[in-house]
């Protein structure tokens, strides 16, 4: 009796540890990041891209706008934008972020390019 007890309450036990472990995934964040009181769909856009060799400069791009390198930025997203095997609104949505990105290095140098 008593051991089937400890062993009740051992598998109730294990049952709430393992149901306590499991923890929703939130999506990756496609929100805007304002640069300079500029906002910059970046997030959303590497979430549509899907092109491995794209994909491979939105981290450099992402380093580029923590130490303030927006001429690099632009350089890295005209080169996403230019690829060949984008879609038109893959294309239009790079363009997009490359416009943004010009207003954020404008902003950062004072309008002087």
């Amino acid at each position: 009796m008593r051991t089937s007890l400890r062993v009740c309450g051992i598998l109730a036990a294990l049952a709430l540890c393992l149901l306590g472990c499991k923890k929703k995934q939130e999506a990756p964040s496609a929100a805007p990041i304002a640069v300079n009181g500029v906002s910059v769909d970046l997030p959303q856009l590497r979430l549509s891209i899907t092109n491995k060799e794209c994909q491979s400069y939105f981290d450099d791009i992402q380093n580029c706008f923590r130490y303030g390198s927006f001429k690099q930025a632009e350089d890295d997203i005209q080169k996403v934008a230019d690829h060949p095997d984008l879609t038109e609104e893959q294309k239009a949505a790079a363009a997009k972020v490359l416009d943004q990105i010009k207003q954020v290095r404008a902003a950062a140098t004072g309008g002087v390019r």
